[in-house]
């Protein structure tokens, strides 16, 4: 081979060389950018469509945050993280593209050691999740990107998603962390829209929690890293903001007026310096707060804001001659300032305002206007109104059972009673009214059947409560009463635990279910199976001080209820034969003695006992009274509650009377 040829050879290696080292960047540029094009496009797309579709159904308009915001409490909400996924409605109609997206991403993972859009169709798989309301998916996605790829410019947009996808669980905590792991990352990357995002969720989250100065912080220091002048008064009115939410007015004002030291945008400047007024209002200075709306309506920039203005004008005069609800006329001519929609936000403030004052027909009156249309607030006006007509229901149940105090209480009535009060303490908790709480709570365990599962919930709900407020010795003590009277449920189990019982312990089981019988006989429900307790007692727990009453008050079943008089003395005799020295023997021995001494002379003579042939209404009344003084005898009850206990000497009394025809006298 020539040199010549030899050159012409060497050339030809080097280019086939060159030309293969060039097909990897070749079709990173064609096959794998075109398919993320592609997934980028769609997505696009989507958002878009969203937008255009919110746009058209609510213009973008200034905040407008009113006293009584309900931010925080036991469930974590965030207006603005609703606003950044897609409702039902809107995932359905884009169903198909997100599922494009998803395949699309799914084909360019499959090449993941060639393509160098790896994190990028990751992110927006994770991102396309999220509007499908799939959080964990989401979430697992987003966790990939951030593992395999920390470099990623997708990384400060992962964390972020994670955080959101975890709100949307209820995982508050696991939540926070990650929106402050956000925060450093986006700060890494110099990511202003991250950190605003963080921002607005910390500050969500922290006032769920009631922890305002948490989440102030956030944005302080965005103030301090910031060199952008319309950034730091946007942050300055968060701040603003948070202080308003968490009723410290007077701090929230003075933020406000801290944003004009920046350059804030009309828009924000509008915020901040309508929430001023609010803030005035709120803290009862009037006159000021009328003059900073005039000042707001005076300024030309803001002539396309004046209803807003307006209906904070309605909501000053409201406040200051306390009025419960506006004036249809005047809310009807906010239509054409194109502020109508915002008028629900001063009737749904006047329905709380009337809420909190206890007068729950004003209340729901307001809450129904403002459900029936469309606004922010029309989700929580809807549980307000579920909430009051559930407690109207269940305070009439409450005093339909109560309303006739029998003696002994049935306990078919009380157990209507406690589930009723129960359902209504909670009713007043959801909204931290703390003294009708424990009122309710206090009725609950009164009308519940003693030893019954919702007497024993209703027990351990008021130390639960009680113990919030700070009396840990209350609590203990209900705690102990439950723990030692209310058996085998979970709510005495738990008691039992908490106050550092040994495992071993078991409660009375000989009072448990002589208690159970009782209440069968109380309720008229189950004659038998009362009996069939009550011969448990005196059968298993001869040794207990119950087993002489279980006797007793078998005879007394027999007796009344079950027309018997043979069981009845059967047992009585059983009663003294075995447990003489009881309180219980000592009453019916003299009884009984006469009862079967008057047998053996005279089968037809007055034993003593009640005649089984007599109606069994709870009273008797004299054989020897002529029918014309029927009307006046005296009626007295033939038994006592106390027959029940030990202490028998009042219900002797009684039948010592009936038995010699003598009115009784107590």
């Amino acid at each position: 081979m020539n040199r010549t040829n030899y050159s012409i050879f060497v050339f030809s290696i080097l280019a086939g060389a060159a030309l293969l080292s060039s097909c990897q960047p070749y079709r990173n540029f064609t096959t794998y950018y075109n398919r993320f094009w592609n997934i980028e496009r769609i997505m696009a797309e989507v958002e878009d469509e969203v937008d255009y579709v919110r746009d058209q159904q609510e213009a973008p308009k200034p905040r407008y945050i009113i006293p009584f915001d309900d931010t925080g409490g036991e469930e974590f909400y965030s207006d603005h993280l609703n606003r950044k996924t897609f409702d039902p409605e809107e995932v359905r109609a884009n169903r198909m593209k997100l599922d494009s997206i998803i395949l699309k991403g799914s084909m360019l993972l499959s090449y993941q050691d060639k393509s160098d859009y790896v994190d990028d169709a990751i992110y927006y798989m994770s991102k396309a999740y999220f509007y499908m309301r799939e959080w964990y998916q989401s979430q697992e996605e987003a966790r990939q990107l951030i593992e395999n790829f920390p470099d990623s410019k997708w990384s400060p947009d992962a964390h972020l998603m994670i955080a959101m996808d975890m709100l949307e669980q209820g995982r508050v905590e696991e939540a926070e962390e990650m929106l402050s792991k956000t925060v450093d990352i986006a700060f890494r990357f110099k990511r202003a829209d991250i950190l605003t995002e963080a921002f607005r969720l910390n500050a969500d989250v922290q006032m769920a929690q009631g922890e305002t100065t948490q989440a102030i912080k956030p944005y302080e220091r965005a103030i301090v890293l910031s060199d952008n002048e319309e950034e730091q008064a946007r942050w300055q009115t968060e701040i603003g903001v948070v202080l308003f939410r968490a009723g410290r007015f007077e701090e929230a004002i003075e933020a406000f007026d801290k944003v004009e030291e920046y350059d804030p945008d009309p828009v924000t400047a509008f915020e901040a310096g309508l929430q001023k007024g609010v803030a005035l209002r709120a803290a009862g200075r009037y006159d000021e707060a009328a003059a900073q709306l005039d000042e707001l309506a005076e300024e030309k920039d803001y002539a396309n804001w004046l209803g807003l203005i307006e209906v904070e004008r309605m909501s000053l005069n409201a406040d200051r001659n306390k009025l419960t609800s506006f004036d249809p006329a005047l809310v009807k001519e906010l239509d054409s300032l194109n502020a109508g929609d915002y008028a629900l936000y001063g009737i749904y403030e006047r329905g709380v305002r009337s809420f909190k004052a206890g007068d729950y027909d004003i209340a729901g009156i307001n809450f129904s206007k403002v459900a029936s249309a469309k606004s922010p607030y029309s989700k929580r006006a809807r549980q307000y109104s579920i909430w009051i007509n559930y407690y109207r229901e269940e305070k009439a149940r409450a005093t339909d059972a109560t309303r006739i105090q029998l003696i002994p209480f049935p306990d078919s009535l009380g157990l209507i009673a406690t589930r009723s009060h129960y359902n209504i303490a909670r009713f007043f908790n959801n909204y931290s009214i703390s003294d009708s709480t424990y009122y309710h709570y206090s009725q609950a365990f009164r009308w519940a059947p003693e030893g019954s599962e919702e007497g024993a919930r209703a027990l351990y709900a008021l130390s639960e409560f009680v113990r919030r407020r700070g009396n840990g010795v209350e609590a203990d003590s209900l705690l102990n009463l439950l723990a030692r009277n209310y058996g085998d449920n979970d709510y005495a189990h738990e008691a039992r635990k908490r106050l550092g019982y040994s495992s071993d312990w078991v409660p009375d089981p000989a009072k448990r279910d002589y208690v159970s019988g009782l209440r069968m006989v109380n309720s008229g429900s189950d004659y038998r199976g009362a009996l069939e307790m009550f011969a448990g007692v005196h059968r298993n727990h001869a040794g207990s001080q119950y087993a002489a009453m279980a006797l007793y008050a078998s005879g007394l079943v027999f007796e009344k209820y079950l027309n018997n008089l043979d069981s009845a003395l059967l047992y009585y005799r059983l009663l003294i034969e075995r447990y003489p020295g009881s309180e219980q023997a000592k009453a019916m021995r003299p009884i009984v003695e006469k009862a079967m001494a008057s047998r053996k002379n005279d089968t037809t003579a007055d034993t003593g006992l009640i005649p089984l042939d007599q109606p069994s209404n709870g009273n008797i009344t004299s054989t020897t009274t002529s029918a014309q003084d029927t009307t006046a005898q005296t009626k007295v009850k033939w038994y006592d509650d106390a027959l029940y206990e030990p202490r028998t000497d009042l219900a002797m009394k009684r039948r010592n009377q009936r038995t010699h025809d003598k009115p009784y006298k107590p």
